[in-house]
């Protein structure tokens, strides 16, 4: 009761604060997971079954936190407040909302299921461009796709020295000495690899990426952050992040696991700060953790 009280106040004093109209995002926890469909005797029914099998190999158990939020919860909050469901948290049993302004948040507490909630952004931005502004063009990055030379055949032992060596990238792999896990054959094959990060752009176009492609290598991707399924415009810092990991220019540059499946995730608004980013990277690893990467 106290706690309740004193977030009521909180929310009450950040809505006297903002602007009457600025949408913001609103964080919700529940009381529980009472008389949920699903059963942890069924998990294949929430979880992949990749996922079941690398819990089984690493001993990790499955319990309370791995079921799904309960849909009655969150259909009511949508329903009585109007706010627009983002994502929800199986492990923290909550869900992430966005509100048209910060009044509603005043609201969120009244409900005898919710145990906490609190504003992790304000000064939404609405999504017509990634994060809402405009990246400078980067000539070294975004250069003509079609010049670029293929990639690395896909195959568990590549022979690098036939390909023209690792190009620009033998000194990030030589310094955590990734040559002698590819003398072996280790190329990550088999693997998958959930990359969470701030935007990925030019991903779906880029020389270096086209293999993965064509060969189904890139599972999916999702953007978190503004809740929508296209994230190949604006920041870049994931694409230079994955490209460590599955770029490959034979002779020019290689990835160190060029043979491992990906999910791309965005998770960090690199525009802003704000709370919202630490539960954005919360679903991000979630979902990973489901897919079995």
């Amino acid at each position: 009761m106290i706690r309740s009280t004193f977030f009521a106040l909180a929310l009450l004093i950040f809505a006297a604060q903002l602007p009457a109209q600025n949408p913001v995002m609103i964080w919700v926890e529940f009381a529980d997971k009472a008389n949920s469909p699903y059963s942890l005797s069924r998990p294949y029914e929430f979880l992949s079954a990749r996922a079941i099998e690398r819990r089984q190999k690493q001993n990790i158990p499955i319990d309370f936190y791995d079921l799904p939020v309960l849909s009655n919860y969150v259909d009511e909050i949508v329903v009585e407040t109007g706010m627009e469901l983002y994502y929800t948290s199986r492990w923290f049993n909550g869900a992430m909302f966005r509100a048209d302004s910060p009044e509603i948040a005043e609201n969120v507490l009244q409900f005898d299921f919710v145990t906490f909630s609190e504003i992790a952004r304000w000064d939404v931005m609405e999504p017509t461009s990634e994060s809402g502004v405009q990246w400078a063009e980067n000539p070294a990055y975004d250069q003509d796709v079609q010049t670029r030379k293929g990639g690395f055949p896909y195959s568990e032992k590549m022979d690098i020295e036939n390909m023209g060596g690792y190009g620009s990238a033998e000194g990030q792999i030589s310094l955590v000495n990734g040559q002698s896990l590819h003398d072996r054959g280790y190329w990550g094959e088999g693997k998958v690899i959930a990359v969470l990060d701030a935007g990925f752009r030019s991903v779906d176009t880029l020389k270096a990426f086209q293999d993965l492609w064509q060969q189904g290598k890139i599972l999916g991707y999702y953007d978190f952050a503004q809740s929508r399924e296209e994230l190949f415009q604006g920041h870049s810092h994931g694409s230079f992040v994955f490209s460590v990991m599955a770029a490959s220019l034979p002779g020019e540059y290689s990835g160190v696991a060029t043979s491992a499946s990906y999910w791309l995730l965005r998770t960090e608004d690199a525009a802003s700060e704000f709370r919202v980013e630490e539960y954005n990277w919360l679903a991000g690893a979630e979902f990973a953790d489901s897919v079995g990467a």
